[in-house]
């Protein structure tokens, strides 16, 4: 939470997985709950009036999510920040480029098109993606004569932390559940190339649903795309 009252949640990805974009959805769902929440909480909010307060009660503060992915992203066209939001089709057909909720806002930045040198980097943002892109790398880092990111990356430095931080961010690092996340995935894929094998050998569908507990209809889809 900024001291202006705007919520963030920055996620960093190393692998892409299925269902990507609904995980960004979800967790921004989680993060304007939260917001609303401690929004309601405040104490700008319980000092309004009885009437003030019914007034504001659907509004929210504004969330932005900021996904940082060390994966290619296939609607990214050639940037490597792209920006989401809701916007109106109709507005847009009038060929107006202007969304429809401006406090609502997915940041999306695909590290592998990020390709400044260190020369090139002009600003806080590109050299906070450097420092993501080249730190593994084990060189020393440029000074980008920015004294709040140097100040920043001096704190963060491996020889300034503690053993304790440093074995709950390792413990931290691949939660349970991004695993858990990818082996399904994986299992899913593996179920859906025997499919795509049985479809082409012309065995029956019903046959096909039984032995990869693929459902049938979803067994259909495949067979019309193929």
């Amino acid at each position: 939470t900024t001291g202006s009252k705007r919520f963030l949640n920055i996620e960093m990805q190393k692998a892409d997985h299925s269902f990507f974009i609904d995980r960004t959805i979800l967790y921004k769902a989680f993060l304007i709950i939260k917001g609303k929440h401690e929004m309601d909480k405040s104490e700008e909010f319980k000092t309004l009036t009885k009437e003030e307060k019914e007034y504001r009660r659907y509004e929210i503060p504004e969330t932005i999510s900021i996904w940082i992915c060390d994966f290619e992203l296939p609607y990214c066209m050639g940037k490597y920040i792209d920006e989401w939001a809701i916007y109106s089709k109709e507005v847009l057909d009038g060929g107006i480029i202007e969304t429809l909720f401006p406090k609502n806002k997915y940041i999306i930045v695909c590290l592998p098109k990020f390709n400044k040198t260190a020369d090139e980097v002009k600003n806080p943002v590109d050299a906070w993606l450097y420092v993501l892109k080249h730190a593994h790398e084990g060189e020393p880092l440029p000074d980008f004569g920015n004294g709040i990111v140097n100040d920043a990356l001096n704190r963060i430095k491996i020889e300034n932390l503690d053993k304790t931080t440093l074995n709950e961010l390792e413990r931290e690092m691949i939660a349970k559940e991004e695993i858990e996340c990818r082996l399904a995935g994986a299992k899913i894929e593996t179920r859906f190339e025997m499919v795509d094998a049985m479809l082409a050998n012309d065995i029956p569908i019903e046959k096909i649903a039984i032995i990869s507990g693929i459902p049938l209809d979803e067994i259909k889809k495949r067979r019309t795309q193929r």
